[in-house]
């Protein structure tokens, strides 16, 4: 079992640098400087939280990136900069107007390519993201999403809190009584069955085999918990 908060590395040379993008010149830049990894945006938009990087670089001098940069900028969690074509000024701006952190200009060269790709990475570092993973689970209580392997998942409000609620505390038991409270407003034992159904709602939505549950525990006369979080890291320099 796999949990963790992202964090961002603070010095340059520990960056993770997502290219979308054909040229082999630009990658070959980039890669001197920060290790890369080569993104489809077709595959990004999948499970951009489940991206182990801290700046995405998109290429868009021959294809239009508008609508998926706008919305990687919205659901990822990382920094996004663009490579634009020459003396576009108004395409320059409608993509720093969606989110991307700057627009680097075809033929720019490679120190100042890195340069704004470091100044990306300082201020995406600054930007709170409390995507949680475990396995191939993604929750973000700030956005209210519930991700499975890239797939949405929907929760009513109720399940929505009964989850937050457990996911607060990753790896403590939290008491019927307290879930009681914290989802209903009430501590009335008589809401005990209650509590079991909408537990059995949200083990089959998110688990693989509801029966046999990896994320969302019981404490046997006690209460649940979420799974233990972890203190490792993807990131070797996180």
């Amino acid at each position: 079992m796999h949990l963790e908060h992202r964090s961002h590395p603070s010095s340059a040379p520990m960056l993770r640098v997502g290219v979308s993008s054909a040229d082999p010149e630009l990658i070959a830049g980039i890669s001197r400087a920060y290790e890369v990894e080569n993104v489809s945006i077709r595959l990004a938009l999948t499970a951009p939280e489940q991206l182990k990087i801290d700046v995405l670089v998109v290429d868009a001098r021959h294809h239009q990136q508008l609508v998926p940069t706008a919305r990687l900028a919205t659901e990822g969690t990382f920094g996004i900069v663009v490579v634009a074509r020459q003396q576009d000024a108004v395409e320059a701006m409608k993509y720093l107007d969606i989110g991307a952190l700057d627009v680097i200009w075809n033929g720019a060269s490679e120190q100042e390519v890195n340069a704004r790709i470091r100044s990306a990475a300082r201020y995406a570092d600054s930007v709170e993201d409390d995507w949680i993973l475990v396995d191939e689970l993604a929750i973000s209580l700030k956005r209210h999403e519930v991700r499975r392997s890239g797939s949405s998942i929907r929760l009513t409000p109720t399940e929505f809190r009964l989850l937050e609620a457990l996911v607060a505390s990753p790896g403590q038991t939290v008491s019927h009584r307290d879930l009681l409270y914290r989802v209903w407003g009430t501590s009335d034992d008589s809401g005990r069955h209650q509590l079991r159904v909408y537990v059995r709602q949200v083990r089959e939505k998110l688990e693989t085999d509801p029966a046999n549950p990896r994320f969302l525990l019981t404490a046997p006369g006690v209460g649940y918990r979420f799974a233990q979080e972890s203190t490792s890291g993807k990131r070797a320099a996180g």
